[in-house]
């Protein structure tokens, strides 16, 4: 929670006085400061604020509680409260709008600087704070079983406990950086992310500092993209091809949700940051994907995402053992 400094009237007029004797330009910034004077979200409708925020008040409260302590304090009457700061950063990351756009929003009275900054430091303190808590690779073995029991109903392929893939962020050119290596077989810059999850669609793990032009074979090596593209029909190969996409189809619905939910990441528009910052903002839509699954909240509809380029990488090595497990359990399926 936050309180507001109140103004007495002697403090307003004073305000209007000054203001009155100023050039335009610096009117505005009064005109913003009262805006976020008079802005309490948490006066919103449990509904109208879920649609403004992307979240629920039990999770912005949560957010404000725990990464408070990894915000600069000041005591300044006209220091931003820090329930606004988390707020513009969440807006910025579930609508996908630029950063001026969020500024201006009629709750939060901020410039584009300001809402650059606040952003920074919340996704400072989300990476250093709940990434650690909220992406955990380690499951127990009743997560386990109930994974196995799930991606066994959903493919009849064995011994499943997560789905692994890779999905493009797109991001602005990086200038300095190598531009050839983020720059994917679309022809866009990207990141090249990887990311494994369950079968509840909580994420498990993600790596967001791979450039787009890495090939997934590269950054995801598992014997699953070795498989024949194009097995005879009929053969044991295309049925274990055909079960395989069905188990890997819980990753796709994931990623789709991920990029639905913080449409930042959706595709429509560019990452304006350095690769660095990009790779936080991955980590922290993760983060705050898994405690919105804890919580519960109401999945939006998923929109059609752009497809990532397609891969068919094969080095020329082979791993035997794993080919030996894959080709037992091919068999096992006729």
């Amino acid at each position: 929670m936050w309180s507001r400094v109140e103004e007495d009237e002697e403090d307003v007029k004073d305000v209007e006085d000054e203001k009155k004797s100023l050039p335009e330009n610096k009117k505005s910034i009064f005109t913003r400061r009262n805006l976020r004077y008079a802005s309490d979200p948490l006066s919103l409708p449990e509904e109208d604020f879920q649609k403004w925020v992307g979240l629920n008040k039990e999770i912005v409260l949560y957010l404000v509680d725990s990464l408070k302590p990894e915000f600069k304090m000041t005591y300044r009457c006209t220091a931003t409260p820090l329930i606004l700061k988390i707020c513009a950063s969440l807006r910025f990351l579930t609508t996908g709008n630029y950063q001026q756009g969020v500024g201006n929003d009629t709750y939060f009275g901020l410039c584009q600087s300001a809402v650059s900054t606040y952003l920074t430091e919340f996704l400072e303190a989300a990476e250093k704070k709940i990434c650690p808590d909220w992406i955990k690779a380690g499951m127990t073995e009743a997560e386990k079983q109930n994974a196995r029991t799930h991606f066994y109903r959903e493919s009849e392929l064995p011994g499943i406990i997560q789905a692994i893939d890779c999905t493009h962020i797109k991001i602005v050119n990086p200038g300095k950086d190598p531009k050839r290596v983020y720059r994917n077989k679309k022809g866009f810059y990207s990141l090249n992310v990887l990311l494994a999850c369950d079968h509840e669609l909580v994420f498990r793990s993600v790596e967001a500092k791979y450039p787009g032009a890495y090939q997934d074979g590269f950054i995801w090596n598992i014997s699953a993209l070795r498989q024949k593209i194009n097995a005879v029909p009929g053969s044991r190969e295309e049925l274990y091809n055909q079960k395989h996409k069905q188990a890997k189809s819980i990753i796709d619905r994931a990623i789709a949700l991920l990029k639905t939910r913080f449409r930042c990441l959706l595709g429509t528009k560019e990452l304006f940051y350095v690769p660095k910052k990009a790779a936080t903002i991955v980590n922290v839509c993760v983060a705050l994907h898994n405690i919105c699954r804890a919580h519960k909240i109401a999945d939006p509809p998923i929109e059609p995402i752009e497809t990532d380029p397609t891969e068919n990488f094969y080095d020329g090595s082979e791993d035997v053992s794993a080919t030996r497990i894959r080709d037992s359990i091919r068999e096992s399926l006729l």
